[in-house]
């Protein structure tokens, strides 16, 4: 899930424009991921679920908050 994520966010940023948020996958693996967090990766993880999530309704927020 990070070396995805961070594939897109170097990709959009050869481009000019920010990072997509984090679609469903990316959430769910995120979820994961903060279940047991690297101790190298914990803060970043903790950034990308408060700043990157989508809020509302849509099936990314929906699988970061009952996964």
């Amino acid at each position: 899930m990070l070396q995805a994520y961070r594939a897109n966010v170097a990709e959009r940023d050869l481009q000019g424009i920010p990072p997509k948020p984090l679609d469903p996958k990316w959430t769910a693996g995120l979820v994961e991921l903060l279940t047991n967090p690297p101790a190298d990766e914990k803060d970043f993880l903790i950034d990308l679920i408060a700043n990157r999530g989508l809020p509302g309704v849509n099936d990314a927020a929906y699988s970061g908050r009952f996964a």
